[in-house]
């Protein structure tokens, strides 16, 4: 979810896909204020300007994949081509590799 490296994969001309690791639809204000916050603090440190709306932004790529759970985002967002979002769930997983420590 780095802003400035979503706009980066349209310039190669390749599909790209942009991973949503938060609710999608249920926090569409909270990344609008964000991005407008960010657009700010960049334009305050004289770096170039990104989209200023999430459908130039996010919507730009082929697919977006959300791992958050349908049943905790299915509040209904506008958003163009909203089509693209396609949501899989949590990625759980064991770790194996982890070691046990004991904690004071």
């Amino acid at each position: 979810m780095f802003s400035v490296a979503q706009i980066d994969p349209a310039r190669f001309g390749r599909p790209s896909v942009l991973v949503c690791n938060t609710c999608s639809w249920r926090a569409l204000d909270m990344w609008r204020k964000f991005i407008a916050m960010l657009i700010g603090l960049r334009a305050e440190a004289v770096f170039e300007p990104i989209p200023a709306d999430l459908e130039n932004l996010w919507m730009v790529h082929d697919k977006i994949i959300s791992t958050m759970l349908k049943l905790l985002d299915e509040v209904p967002g506008i958003l163009g081509n909203s089509r693209k979002l396609h949501r899989l769930g949590p990625a759980l997983e064991r770790e194996d590799h982890g070691v046990r420590v004991e904690l004071p």
